[in-house]
């Protein structure tokens, strides 16, 4: 009742839902950057290249394992008590999933028997972060938005023990996944949880799964660039790389919260919430790029003691507030429904995506690779809003089907 207590002394003292889920966001970032700090200076920049490694499939289980539930969760006529049984039965049936895949995963990748072992337990941070994103609509539909910050919690105790006990990059994740389990269960567990039947479940997941089609391909192409830059790269380079998209990571935080909060609004009436959210995306983008790009400095400089991080983080940076409208305009098709067209235009920057980062990493090394992520998110708001407002690619490529005339594809 104490912590119970507190929450909500801390939600009232806050305010609303966006400020919330964006502090718990927040925190979960700063882990992320404590993470990188212990990982670099505890056991080297070639470890940060394993962790830059492990990340490809932690960001594809991330997004996978919510199984499109964060977008239709909002949706669902179920009572708030059976959507929770949803949200934690799917947790669950995550993590076997993830074992089966990281297995080979490592053991293709992997240079050694330990850092294989250390890609698997790093990469039980997928399970962690998809509950993270599960939960925290939960949360958000239940009213209890000051409970999100339960996992970074969780997170940052397992940083600190892990710091304090461990003597390899294995035993430090080995740590860090007994602490992530424990807050994942004890976030879902303060739900209040209703029957829900085994069918009705799966059936839920099904529909709920494509909405998730579009993000995969996008995210599935940047990982898989990041997996080819692992073969052209060193383990020292590819560090670098990770330790900059790591400030990417950092500056769409406060964007996403706004998105997870505002999404419900938006699925009830889109044409009144996005066209205000789009303004203020763009203003918030400009503002975080900038102060992200000092703090990269400082990194950089005083704490990593790798001076091109310096130059490379703030470089990467200026694609911030074309990262913003590019989450808007997904977004929107998604609250509209348009699955299908988020697909389509999906692919076209997949393909995008795995010619120009690759290319960049070959003529010009990391300095390519920054200047081709930087190249291509340019390239895929110009698509996608196209494609929002016009039909645009999209519309030319699936020109002999039959249009809806709503101008929603489903």
């Amino acid at each position: 009742m104490a912590a119970t207590d507190l929450m909500r002394r801390l939600a009232a003292r806050i305010g609303g839902a966006t400020n919330l889920i964006l502090a718990a966001r927040v925190l979960q970032n700063v882990n992320g950057f404590l993470l990188s700090v212990l990982i670099v200076r505890h056991f080297g920049l070639d470890a940060a290249g394993t962790m830059a490694v492990a990340t490809i499939p932690i960001v594809i289980i991330a997004l996978l394992g919510t199984f499109g539930l964060t977008y239709t969760l909002a949706q669902t006529s179920l009572p708030v008590p059976q959507r929770n049984t949803l949200g934690f039965v799917s947790g669950l049936f995550l993590i076997p999933l993830t074992l089966l895949a990281l297995v080979p995963f490592a053991v293709a990748v992997g240079h050694s028997a330990t850092e294989m072992l250390a890609i698997v337990l790093l990469g039980m941070a997928g399970p962690f972060f998809a509950h993270t994103n599960i939960t925290g609509a939960l949360q958000v539909l239940k009213a209890r938005a000051a409970e999100a910050i339960l996992l970074p919690i969780g997170n940052l105790a397992g940083l600190i023990v892990g710091a304090m006990t461990a003597h390899s990059l294995s035993v430090f994740a080995l740590v860090l996944v007994l602490f992530r389990t424990a807050a994942m269960l004890v976030a879902f567990l303060r739900l209040p949880l209703a029957p829900l039947p085994g069918p009705e479940i799966f059936a839920h997941l099904r529909n709920s799964i494509r909405y998730v089609t579009a993000d995969a391909i996008n995210i599935g192409s940047d990982q898989l660039t990041i997996l080819a830059a692992s073969y052209l790269m060193d383990r020292k380079s590819l560090g670098l790389l990770g330790l900059c998209r790591q400030l990417l990571t950092a500056s769409d935080t406060p964007g996403w919260s706004q998105m997870q909060a505002a999404y419900p609004a938006a699925v009830a009436n889109p044409e009144k919430t996005f066209p205000a959210l789009k303004r203020r995306m763009l203003k918030t983008g400009i503002g975080l790029g900038a102060v992200v790009s000092l703090g990269a400095v400082v990194l950089g400089l005083w704490i990593y003691h790798v001076p091109r991080f310096a130059l490379f983080g703030p470089l990467l940076l200026t694609s911030v507030p074309l990262r913003y409208l590019l989450v808007v305009y997904d977004v929107r098709l998604r609250a509209l429904g348009a699955v299908r067209r988020a697909n389509t235009v999906s692919l076209i920057r997949c393909m995008l995506g795995l010619s120009i980062v690759p290319a960049g990493v070959w003529i010009g090394g990391d300095l390519g690779a920054v200047l081709g992520m930087i190249l291509l998110t340019a390239m895929s708001v110009w698509i996608t809003g196209h494609t929002r407002t016009q039909g645009g690619l999209s519309t030319m490529i699936a020109q002999h089907k039959p249009a809806h005339a709503s101008g929603v594809t489903r």
